[in-house]
């Protein structure tokens, strides 16, 4: 099973300055998950918060660091809202050059699954 669910998967690190960050494809439940956050969103703010959105998911560590545990103290719901907070802050150079490699890592991921053979 383990070897089931970890197929496919993509792990990179991608640095920016002097920060690297590991950023990770997302499963079936995270993209699931990611959808259902940006649909509850008002429709003026669904692209915008988008790629915000996608980078908590993908995004894990920061310099070796948990992403939820660089977030300031505030008044948080959970680890992914604390997530979030730290993607909002970033640079918007940062966020579209961590976004891009988010897009290849998912292509890189779907391009490790062909199918060879159908069998009848």
């Amino acid at each position: 099973l383990k070897d089931l669910i970890f197929l496919g998967r993509i792990e990179r690190d991608v640095v920016c300055g002097e920060c690297s960050f590991l950023m990770k494809s997302i499963t079936a439940e995270d993209q699931r998950n990611m959808i259902a956050k940006v649909i509850k969103l008002p429709d003026d703010l669904r692209l915008l918060n988008a790629k915000i959105i996608s980078l908590a998911f993908s995004v894990d560590r920061v310099n070796g660091v948990p992403l939820e545990d660089i977030a300031e103290e505030g008044d948080f719901e959970d680890n992914f809202d604390k997530k979030i907070s730290v993607i909002k802050n970033l640079q918007i150079s940062v966020v579209n050059k961590l976004f891009k490699n988010y897009e290849e890592i998912i292509e890189e991921s779907n391009s490790q699954i062909e199918i060879t053979e159908v069998k009848k």
